[in-house]
């Protein structure tokens, strides 16, 4: 036990990032337990040492690690009860819950037999984190933290801070906005910077070749290590998950047609029906929907996206693909406005995407400077999102704008 207060202690002292993402402000700190979902790699971790590192109570309080070898041994339960009863450690920050059997029960009985403690957790982006919080649904305040907006990317980039734009604002003063914005920094450079390299917080270590092996390790953890524990899919399997990748790296975004995706893997239709859903549920593709409803979420799905443009372009880098500009501005804009909380569904006609706000439905034509207003004339409430501009035109909005929205 002693071990596990010193390690944290000491953990605490080496948290060097001061800037706080957007998720933390908008965390209710006085629940009793809270749980913190997402990607690796994200800031999860760096999030709840935030918060201990906050406190003035130093000794009753502790963050442990649920991949510690510790718990190959011990239970959970046990050791918070210890802990608390030995220690007068009141304050739990526990990470990597997916890494453990039984985390949902033991952290439900922990809750209910020690009325005096504080739990905030962490874990996998999976749909078995939040499944497993259905158990704990009437004690648990789930939040999702996602990868870096663009706006954070700046603060953490520049040191200057930058107010969110609520979407029903950017459509009303897009340009006011981009003028403004223009002016502070440089804007296009930066926004190219973001598309590489600026979704994940680990930016900061490095760009280039530094970046580049830390997210080929997140991603060899997340396929090899959580995938293959949260799902219980045999080992020799695994690679069919990066098999799938490769394929939806290396052809246009669009309908996934699973037959010919099994075809091409050598394994039946429900599997890999499946394991495009299990990416999906861990964070490493995401569906733009159909505005439909009533039947199977990956039969409604119109495209198919990596999660995000830096998994993008890596992914792409490394099967030696040239950059799909036309695909990576399209996933800015879904990847941003679904990280908002905000739903963004395919056009069947006119436009790319449409957004409905208000009871209005507003349609978005996105593309680069020379796009013009052809294919979305005549639609009421229609914009043209543009790549490679600084300052918006009347009815054309910088696609960078976009990524303010958290």
């Amino acid at each position: 036990m002693e071990n596990l207060i010193k390690n944290s202690r000491n953990l605490l002292k080496s948290v060097k990032i001061k800037k706080k993402r957007y998720l933390y402000a908008e965390i209710d700190f006085s629940q009793k337990m809270i749980s913190i979902i997402g990607q690796r790699g994200v800031g999860k971790t760096t999030m709840l040492l935030q918060y201990l590192n906050e406190r003035k109570d130093k000794d009753k309080q502790i963050y442990i690690s649920l991949d510690d070898v510790f718990f190959l041994e011990n239970s959970l339960k046990k050791t918070v009860e210890t802990l608390h009863y030995d220690y007068g450690i009141r304050i739990f920050c526990i990470d990597e819950v997916h890494k453990y059997k039984n985390w949902n029960q033991e952290l439900k009985n922990i809750y209910d037999l020690l009325p005096d403690i504080k739990i905030l957790f962490s874990g996998s982006s999976s749909l078995d984190i939040i499944y497993g919080a259905y158990d704990l649904s009437r004690r648990v305040i789930v939040y999702n933290l996602y990868g870096l907006s663009f706006r954070e990317f700046l603060e953490f980039k520049t040191n200057k801070s930058f107010n969110k734009i609520k979407l029903e604002d950017l459509l009303k003063k897009y340009q006011r906005h981009s003028v403004r914005l223009s002016s502070e920094i440089n804007i296009l450079k930066l926004f190219n910077e973001y598309l590489e390299y600026g979704y994940y917080p680990y930016f900061l270590e490095g760009a280039g070749q530094v970046f580049e092996t830390k997210l080929k390790n997140v991603l060899d953890k997340t396929i090899y290590e959580d995938i293959a524990s949260l799902n219980n899919i045999k080992t020799e399997n695994i690679y069919i998950f990066k098999r799938i990748m490769n394929f939806l790296a290396s052809v246009p975004p669009g309908k996934i047609n699973i037959n010919k995706l099994a075809s091409v893997l050598g394994i039946a239709f429900e599997t890999a029906e499946l394991y495009v859903d299990i990416l999906r549920k861990i964070a490493l593709i995401r569906y733009l929907l159909k505005d439909k409803r009533g039947y199977k979420l990956i039969r409604k799905s119109e495209k198919v996206f990596l999660d995000n443009t830096n998994l993008a372009i890596y992914w792409g880098n490394k099967l030696g693909l040239k950059k799909n500009i036309g695909m990576l501005r399209e996933l800015f804009i879904v990847n941003q406005v679904q990280n908002s909380d905000k739903s963004i569904f395919a056009t069947e006609k006119k436009g790319d995407f449409f957004i409905k706000l208000n009871k209005k439905r507003y349609t978005f034509e996105i593309g680069g400077k020379s796009k013009d207003f052809s294919q979305i004339s005549k639609t009421e409430n229609s914009f043209l999102v543009i790549d490679d501009i600084e300052i918006a035109g009347k009815g054309k909005i910088p696609l960078y704008l976009f990524g303010f929205l958290y």
